[in-house]
């Protein structure tokens, strides 16, 4: 995914990958271990957007910047089988969800549960599921991109499926 999103996007390299697996493909290991998802990167000309959402230019069209963070979430089986979301990872979704209803105050519990994480350096925090399927088979892994999993697991797209935060895509969505 990495070699993927580097010859797609001006200025990505191995500084977006915020995972511990860079490790695994030779650069330098991250200073934090609380890595909230795989790839972050601000998308100053929307060429990512573009990328992830070709049918719906619209998607961010009120000239905010964003910072999109992108979880890759890969399996041998299909798009709806289910894969592992650390506690950390699920509640930064909530964190980012565009779903967040303002409070009497003006605030928003995703702002309150962040500490300020939904914004960082004048840029709007998305969270993106990459999730990859088939890998290993014969045939070309499918990758698919789904914004705002939140909003997804609102909308019965997602379902937690145990105790340890195992996620689920709903076949068809």
């Amino acid at each position: 995914m990495f070699d993927f999103l580097a010859s797609q996007l001006p200025n990505f390299d191995y500084n977006n990958w915020t995972s511990e697996l860079r490790v695994m493909a030779g650069f330098p290991g991250i200073a934090s271990e609380d890595s909230v998802a795989d790839f972050a990167y601000r998308d100053d000309d929307g060429r990512l957007t573009k990328l992830l959402f070709p049918d719906e230019p619209h998607v961010f069209d009120n000239g905010a910047r964003y910072e999109y963070l992108l979880e890759v979430k890969s399996t041998t089986g299909e798009q709806g089988d289910a894969f592992h979301m650390s506690r950390l990872q699920f509640l930064q979704v909530s964190v980012c969800s565009r779903s967040a209803r303002p409070n009497s105050d003006g605030s928003t519990q995703a702002w309150r549960m962040s500490q300020g994480r939904c914004w960082h350096d004048n840029y709007q925090l998305v969270y993106v599921l990459l999730r990859v399927s088939g890998v290993g088979r014969p045939s070309r892994p499918v990758l698919k991109a789904y914004l705002d999993p939140h909003r997804l697991l609102g909308r019965g797209n997602l379902r937690i499926e145990s105790e340890a935060v195992d996620v689920r895509i709903v076949t068809g969505s």
